[in-house]
C-alpha cells in the first residue's frame, strides 16, 4: 500500500467523526466492525484518516439503503450491513 496522501488521527479525532464513544470503537474493533488502529509510537496509536470515512460512508449508505454495492478498483463489491 503506496498512498502519499496517508494521513493518521488520533482517538479524539475518530470520536468526533464517528459520534462514538471510545468504548464503542474498541468494542467495534473487537468484532471486526471497525478497522484498527495503527502503532505509531511506543505508547501511541492512530487511525487512518480514509478507513475512517470509508466506514462511515459505508455506514451512511447501509442507512438509505439495506444493500448496494461500493466501486473499489474497477470492480464492485456488493455489501448487506444487515447481516
Amino acid at each position: 500500500m503506496e498512498d502519499k496522501n496517508i494521513r493518521f488521527i488520533r482517538l479524539n479525532e475518530v470520536r468526533q467523526i464517528t459520534g462514538l464513544s471510545r468504548s464503542s470503537i474498541y468494542q467495534f474493533i473487537a468484532e471486526g466492525k471497525f478497522p484498527s488502529q495503527v502503532r505509531i509510537g511506543t505508547r501511541a496509536v492512530a487511525w487512518v484518516a480514509s478507513e475512517v470515512y470509508e466506514w462511515a460512508n459505508i455506514r451512511i449508505l447501509g442507512s438509505r439503503t439495506q444493500q448496494y454495492q461500493i466501486q473499489n478498483d474497477n470492480h464492485f463489491v456488493q455489501v448487506n450491513l444487515n447481516e
